[in-house]
């Protein structure tokens, strides 16, 4: 009989998901026939799975729009069309389709809680979750808080997480599926595979978990670096064109006039023009990271997961610019650990500054060479992952 996985993606914006998939299929080998993967982004796939790859869109949730900082993971749920049992229960059916067609013996969720949703109940299905640890929040009731930096009305978090699991298990009940007792059993699974380390696990605390390590090794997939001419520290950025007040930012490179290279996707041509200097090479390739960050003295970045692991992995100093929740509560782990700088505003003196310092803080090095003496090499995290799927299909 043959073997079939399943990998899903459902929400998160970065690259690094797709990484994780490309790594983790390229460590499974031959241990399963059947590959399917179900993804929020199908634009960059091509470039990355071949043509034995079944590839589907993953059925993407509107935002509700009616919270703007969500401050636990089940108010990630709520925002995520988790307070609407309607439309819940439409994606449910839309990922019942890609199960039904994809005969999974093995599924991995990769911050996909609708798919673990939809896999309840389904005879003789592993299930599994992958990625950082705010993909996967603790198995406590209400979910924590991590929105340590700012004011969360106290009886919200447990008010939402109500309203959610009452959608959950009203969709539940009308698929024939036993209840859920709160929210965070939604990862009673067979395996969690949390790519982090202690020290950067969003829930700090957690109790008892294995830590599988970081998974970026990268492994010659995308463009090599193409460093441009200056003098001093070199700096590669990985950054969004969302982020505010990035052309000041970049300007400040420039004005540094170390050599920088900065990937930027979706950057309007007039600002990328705007910004051409001898020293700052702007680009939107896909890039091989484990080329770039060798050759990087620092390294900036929104302090996404997979951006931070090949840094970290490579022995390089951070300095984090957070866009969003996840980021922050990962930058405020860099920093409290003594791993890197966390800039919570777009603030271009400030950042000046604190390349500055990074560039020359020996005690943040010592940090980073400390832990990387710790670290198993993420080749080695991919396949005792990949391992343990193929234990689990057999």
């Amino acid at each position: 009989m043959t073997q079939g996985l399943l990998y899903g993606w459902e929400l998160g914006g970065g690259a690094s998901h797709l990484e994780l998939a490309r790594g983790l299929l390229a460590a499974l080998g031959g241990r399963f026939e059947r590959v399917t993967l179900a993804l929020r982004r199908l634009a960059s796939a091509q470039a990355r799975f071949g043509p034995a790859v079944q590839l589907f869109q993953s059925p993407v949730p509107e935002p509700a729009g009616l919270l703007p900082n969500p401050a636990s993971y089940a108010e990630i749920l709520f925002e995520a069309g988790f307070h609407d049992r309607d439309a819940l229960l439409s994606r449910l059916r839309a990922w019942d389709a890609i199960l039904d067609a994809a005969r999974p013996d093995v599924l991995v969720a990769d911050h996909a809680p609708t798919l673990l949703l939809a896999s309840r109940g389904r005879a003789g299905l592993k299930r599994c979750c992958i990625g950082a640890g705010f993909f996967c929040p603790p198995p406590v009731a209400p979910c924590p808080v991590f929105r340590s930096w700012d004011r969360v009305a106290p009886a919200r978090p447990a008010a939402i997480e109500a309203r959610v699991l009452d959608c959950i298990n009203e969709a539940l009940r009308q698929r024939g599926v036993a209840p859920l007792a709160r929210v965070a059993d939604l990862f009673e699974l067979d395996e969690q595979f949390l790519t982090t380390t202690p020290e950067l696990d969003h829930y700090p605390g957690r109790g008892p978990a294995r830590y599988w390590g970081f998974y970026a090794a990268g492994d010659g997939g995308g463009r090599a670096a193409d460093w441009p001419a200056g003098d001093g520290p070199r700096v590669f950025a990985y950054l969004s064109a969302d982020y505010p007040r990035l052309a000041e930012l970049l300007a400040e490179l420039v004005r540094l006039r170390w050599p920088s290279l900065v990937h930027v996707a979706g950057l309007p041509e007039a600002t990328r023009r705007s910004l051409a200097a001898p020293t700052l090479h702007l680009t939107a390739d896909w890039l091989d990271m484990a080329d770039v960050t060798a050759a990087a003295d620092l390294v900036v970045c929104h302090a996404g997961a997979g951006t931070m692991a090949w840094a970290l992995e490579q022995g390089r100093r951070l300095v984090t610019l957070p866009l969003h929740a996840e980021q922050t509560v990962a930058a405020l782990r860099l920093k409290a650990a003594g791993l890197g700088h966390a800039l919570l505003s777009a603030d271009p003196a400030q950042f000046r500054r604190t390349l500055r310092e990074a560039a020359q803080d020996g005690a943040l090095q010592a940090c980073v060479d400390a832990l990387r003496s710790r670290l198993s090499p993420s080749r080695n995290n991919l396949a005792a992952i990949a391992a343990r799927l193929g234990e689990l299909a057999a």
